[in-house]
């Protein structure tokens, strides 16, 4: 049983660390939009897999850990962000079309 806690709570720590993404893709602009997306991404990523490589060392990973958290990760944040854009681009022409 502890370790099927152990796992929901490791999974629950990479959803705490995607809603923070999600902030950070709000917060945090640049001139360049997806300059900004990358930056947060790049950062969300490096303290995914700091997470799981400190996870590691309490519980052993499976060959494709890595990866895995990398692809499931990458794809996620992609979405995210095209959601965001359409999301933005539809706000911006329902403001246009009022003004």
């Amino acid at each position: 049983m502890r370790s099927l806690s152990y796992h929901i709570i490791n999974r629950a720590v990479v959803i705490l660390i995607a809603v923070i993404t999600i902030t950070l893709f709000d917060k945090f602009r640049l001139k360049s939009k997806p300059l900004s997306h990358i930056i947060s991404y790049a950062i969300s990523m490096i303290a995914v897999f700091t997470y799981v490589w400190f996870t590691s060392f309490l519980d052993p990973l499976g060959p494709g850990a890595y990866q895995g958290i990398f692809v499931i990760y990458t794809l996620l944040t992609i979405l995210l962000s095209v959601i965001i854009e359409i999301k933005e681009r539809i706000k911006r022409k329902r403001q246009s079309v009022t003004n």
